[in-house]
């Protein structure tokens, strides 16, 4: 009996043992399996988020519908154009396609198929295409929607500007032609003196102005193709204004007007390429002058504003109306066309100077009242606002940025020698930086 007992007993404990060795190693490999399926789960988790997040930050609207046409996705581009997205493709159609050509290019099933939309004054690009989505046996449909607008605009603008180059020059070339054939047709002998030296005025100013238009044509695309040679350097700015005022005296005088200037700050100084910084002085008097009937007055002031530097030329004349302000500075933009042409010019003038100002890292703005006359003031960065910005800016990329430090770099590295300071700027401790920067303050 003891011993039944006791094989009754060792079996019971060999099986219990048994069990919760195998409880044990199931627990175990539940508890692996568990923690395989949720790294798997996250990693899915992670890669959707991922998906989203680069769907989300995408610039252009993204919709995809399923074969049988069910809204899988979009991103908050989508939402963001449109104000409902349909839960069909059927019914996106029927609501952003007035003009069937989806629907069409879908039933010729094509596999890709575009159409123009204006949404908001804003213009789009829809693309509709198909395509197989990972192990899918049937395309889905995806949607991408990119905003066109200022392409659109561009096109816009360089068929204007095409036009306009045309019509000025058609111009000039009417003028010359047709005196040209007044001199062939009737000859040398038929005409009088005055009569041919009319004619060949004539001849002269079409040619001056076709020129002059060629030259601005040449000038503008230098700017836009980041061509243009420049010269910037440290100069004081009211000799260069002086002596623009003496080479446009001639056009004042015969118009009895008055032109003064005045250094309001002392002197000023700037970082400015000459011929540049005359184009624009010669242009923005030359323009006053236009339009100031006679016995008026132009008045230049130059200045110091806080860290700028500027420089104001006011005329009382005819002045430019509030609606028509904001256009002055497009290419060919003319306030009164028939007045400008009295007067001559291309139309390109402004559109020049505001290229030119921009250059020297600069602003115009325009204040003017229609019969009271116009105030144009340019601000250009002072001295020492320039060597700041070098400073900071090879500090930050060992290099400057644009034309107007890259001038000041010399002196910046003049001004660290005469501190001791090495001019190796991207390792110059936080102590240096500020040395430099208080000597900038205290002598310019």
């Amino acid at each position: 009996m003891d011993i039944a007992l006791a094989v009754i007993i060792t079996f019971f404990l060999t099986t219990l043992g048994c069990v919760f060795i195998a409880r044990s190693y199931f627990l175990k490999k539940r508890k692996a399996e568990d923690k395989e399926l949720h790294k798997v789960l996250e990693h899915v988790a992670n890669k959707q988020n991922e998906s989203q997040m680069i769907l989300a930050s995408l610039n252009m609207g993204v919709i995809a519908y399923s074969f049988d046409g069910i809204l899988l996705l979009s991103n908050q581009a989508a939402s963001e154009i449109f104000p409902e997205i349909p839960h069909h493709i059927r019914d996106f159609i029927d609501s952003y396609d007035q003009d069937q050509k989806l629907r069409s290019d879908l039933i010729l099933e094509k596999n890709k198929s575009e159409i123009t939309k204006i949404i908001n004054e804003q213009t789009y690009n829809l693309t509709l295409e198909k395509r197989i989505l990972g192990n899918k046996k049937r395309p889905a449909y995806i949607i991408i929607i990119q905003n066109i607008t200022a392409q659109v605009m561009e096109d816009q603008q360089r068929k204007e500007f095409v036009a306009n180059v045309s019509h000025e020059l058609k111009t000039p070339l009417t003028t010359i032609k047709t005196y040209s054939e007044s001199l062939l047709d009737w000859g040398i002998d038929e005409k009088s003196k005055d009569s041919i030296k009319k004619d060949m005025s004539k001849l002269y100013t079409g040619s001056i102005r076709m020129e002059q238009l060629i030259n601005d044509l040449l000038l503008l695309s230098r700017i836009d193709g980041k061509a243009i040679y420049t010269n910037i350097e440290k100069r004081e700015l009211m000799p260069v204004i002086r002596n623009c005022i003496e080479r446009i005296l001639s056009q004042a005088d015969q118009k009895h007007i008055d032109i003064s200037s005045y250094a309001v700050s002392g002197r000023v100084f700037a970082y400015i390429d000459k011929m540049s910084f005359e184009r624009i002085i010669l242009n923005l008097i030359s323009n006053a002058i236009k339009y100031t009937p006679e016995f008026g007055e132009v008045k230049v002031y130059v200045g110091s504003l806080v860290e700028d530097v500027y420089i104001k030329i006011v005329d009382n004349g005819i002045g430019i109306p509030d609606e028509l302000q904001k256009n002055i500075y497009k290419r060919f933009y003319r306030v009164d066309s028939t007045g400008s042409r009295e007067h001559g010019g291309t139309g390109l003038g402004l559109s020049i100077v505001k290229e030119l100002v921009d250059l020297h890292n600069g602003q115009i703005d325009l204040k003017s009242q229609t019969g009271k006359g116009s105030e144009f003031m340019i601000l250009l960065p002072s001295i020492k606002k320039t060597l700041r910005n070098a400073l900071y800016q090879l500090n930050e990329n060992g290099q400057t940025t644009n034309v107007v430090t890259k001038a000041a770099e010399p002196e910046l590295i003049e001004l660290a020698k005469s501190l001791n300071i090495v001019a190796q700027w991207k390792s110059l401790q936080q102590d240096e930086i500020k040395l430099i920067l208080k000597e900038i303050e205290m002598n310019y």
